[in-house]
């Protein structure tokens, strides 16, 4: 299907064949057309922060009013229960479905190519030239992938692909990989036990607390470091 807007704001829906399915007029400029991931609604997205959601006979389904700023672009999860946004001031949101913010992601400019979600929902792919970014709805950056294509069914990998070849990865966060380091790291810290010292972030997790790092590994540099 094909979503067209006319110069005087009417928005015509049409199959491949030309044939025109739908008409319907916002009330607010629009900016951004798409459908659904089920392609039974089109959302349009308003220069006022207005955004829509129309079946085919030009009922509205969702009408959202989430912020003073102009909107430039916005897509539903595949839920439906939540929306990312991106605004004039350059900046991605996500909302829940009542207009609520759930979070900031991240700045965007004119290399932004659009966003991918997960087939769960929960986790977004912000798209550039480049690469894609990997977000948790919560706001928090957990990884960068390029030549990133879709999520996989159960989120937890990216497919990228680089003609001829297609790779499945895993998405870890940040803190993941951290203790992952600082694991392998554990003979050197043996053999220099200053080092443990240095590196704060293999003592504490991201919440400031003690990790619960090998018991021996400790003892055995807390003795080093004694004498």
């Amino acid at each position: 299907m094909l979503a067209i807007k006319s110069e005087d704001n009417t928005v015509k829906i049409l199959n491949l064949l030309g044939k025109q399915l739908a008409e319907f007029k916002p009330t607010s400029e629009i900016n951004d057309l798409s459908f659904s991931i089920d392609g039974k609604q089109l959302i349009t997205v308003s220069q006022d922060g207005k955004i829509q959601s129309w079946n085919f006979d030009g009922k509205i389904l969702t009408d959202l009013n989430i912020g003073n700023s102009k909107l430039n672009y916005a897509r539903f999860s595949p839920n439906g229960k939540t929306i990312v946004t991106a605004e004039a001031d350059g900046i991605l949101r996500v909302w829940d479905i009542s207009g609520r913010k759930l979070a900031e992601l991240s700045s965007y400019d004119s290399n932004f190519k659009g966003v991918s979600f997960s087939y769960d929902s929960q986790r977004i792919a912000i798209r550039d030239l480049n690469e894609a970014r990997i977000w948790e709805l919560s706001g928090r950056q957990i990884g960068v992938f390029s030549l990133f294509k879709d999520f996989t069914p159960d989120g937890k990998y990216v497919i990228t692909h680089d003609y001829p070849n297609v790779q499945i990865e895993s998405i870890k966060r940040l803190d993941e990989l951290l203790d992952e380091g600082c694991n392998w790291l554990q003979d050197y810290f043996l053999k220099n036990p200053e080092a443990l010292e240095k590196l704060y972030v293999c003592q504490v997790n991201d919440l400031g607390m003690e990790k619960p790092v090998d018991k021996k590994l400790i003892h055995n540099i807390q003795n080093k470091l004694n004498k």
